[in-house]
């Protein structure tokens, strides 16, 4: 045996020798301990936070040997230990260190999943920050095909979110992982998190905000997620209130996305009710769908569950002005059929389209997405101001009086 062989043994009977001391200390989870260890004379020189490197010829992927020859970094982690990874990161430990998940940065971030405790209280906030601020590289896929920036969403925590993009490349915005089919904003969006979404929303262009990873686009899987929570309330009286505050928030994630430039009319949520609705319809029917659930069960429902009709109603008028199309009038009558309760909305949404259809000819700009409503009368009004020059001829534009009002307050 050559003399660097014999070195290299020496090294790994050292190096192994001391991982059993650290691992010992971490999972009994004796900081004094471990003080007195890294501030032993020579500590920081000896190879306590690096890792076994996969040999060449071993049986096992890189993965598995990862797996079974943990660190004791990786494994303070694990167990949540956070002001122990806190102490390995000030004493030398690389954020950059290999573990059974990618990197320390993945191996953090999926056991804050299953740590909730640790985002709430902002420890690992602080975590990742010193880690951040020793040039973590964010921007590289776990050994699940998972950047960074998609498990921070699965997390759902803004302030974790907002310092994670600050280092994120553009890729991870879009980037979606092989298992899931989800983009970070359909992932925020199934969490129901409008904060979130609105951080994510000033990185992403309405080509990004429309663009489909599966058959869902981000509106329509907050769409989905807001129908199933409204089959959860009428059936869980004890949790009613709970689940209100989390619809709220998904209303606000729709009504973002749509001021975003979310097209309700791309995407295709199948209604196993009807195989034969154009594209169009989905949104609304998911919409109208929440509001007439609510309208059936309201005799089951709390107090403040009950407030919440208003709301869905609301919703279903926002995709009105939003420009979605609900067809001719045997669409309308089918709609009304199958949505009885909210039979007057429906009528207000075949009047929006109908008032779509006046306005349009009024405007010379053309496009392939049909104009809002909201977006049509802005112009209606501003041509009709420049060619009256008089405030008084604006009741002659046919608009319902408080869509009026409404625009002419944001417009002027």
């Amino acid at each position: 045996m050559n003399a660097k062989v014999k070195q290299h043994c020496h090294d790994y009977s050292r190096q192994f020798g001391d991982q059993n001391s650290l691992m010992s200390l971490v999972e009994s989870h004796d900081v004094a301990g471990l003080l007195s260890a890294l501030g032993h004379e020579g500590a920081k020189n000896e190879p306590m936070f690096s890792v076994s490197l996969c040999p060449r010829n071993s049986k096992y992927s890189t993965r598995e040997f990862l797996t079974k020859n943990k660190s004791a970094v990786e494994r303070s982690c694990e167990l949540g230990h956070l002001d122990i990874l806190n102490l390995f990161l000030i004493n030398g430990c690389s954020p950059n260190l290999p573990t059974s998940h990618g990197r320390l940065i993945h191996t953090v971030l999926t056991t804050l999943k299953t740590q909730r405790h640790l985002v709430d209280n902002g420890r690992a906030f602080v975590t990742l920050k010193l880690m951040l601020a020793r040039n973590c590289d964010v921007n590289v896929k776990s050994f699940d095909h998972k950047s960074a920036l998609m498990l921070a969403c699965e997390l759902a925590d803004p302030a974790i979110l907002k310092v994670l993009l600050r280092h994120c490349s553009h890729w991870q915005l879009s980037f979606s992982d092989d298992g899931r089919e989800a983009s970070p904003l359909q992932m925020v969006c199934m969490q129901g998190s409008s904060e979130c979404v609105r951080i994510l929303l000033k990185r992403l262009s309405p080509a990004d905000i429309n663009n489909s990873h599966g058959k869902l686009t981000p509106l329509l899987m907050a769409l989905m997620v807001l129908r199933h929570n409204m089959t959860y309330i009428s059936r869980a009286s004890g949790y009613q209130d709970a689940l209100s505050k989390a619809q709220h928030q998904l209303v606000a994630i729709v009504e973002m996305l749509l001021n975003a430039g979310a097209d309700p009319n791309v995407g295709v949520v199948q209604d196993p009710r009807d195989n034969l609705q154009p594209p169009s319809f989905n949104a609304i029917c998911c919409a109208l769908d929440v509001a007439n659930d609510c309208e059936a069960f309201k005799n089951l429902l709390s107090h403040e569950a009950k407030k919440l009709s208003f709301l869905y109603v609301g919703l279903v008028r926002l995709f009105g002005f939003s420009g979605a199309t609900v067809g001719g009038s045997e669409n309308v009558e089918t709609l009304k059929e199958r949505f009885p309760r909210v039979q007057s909305v429906i009528s207000e949404l075949a009047e929006f389209d109908a008032l779509r259809q006046k306005i349009s000819p009024l405007c010379n700009s053309f496009r392939h997405a049909p104009f809002s409503l909201m977006e049509l009368s802005r112009k209606s009004i501003r041509l009709q101001v420049a060619r009256c020059n008089k405030l008084g001829h604006l009741d002659n534009l046919p608009l319902p009086r408080k869509l009026k009002d409404y625009t002419l307050f944001l417009t002027f």
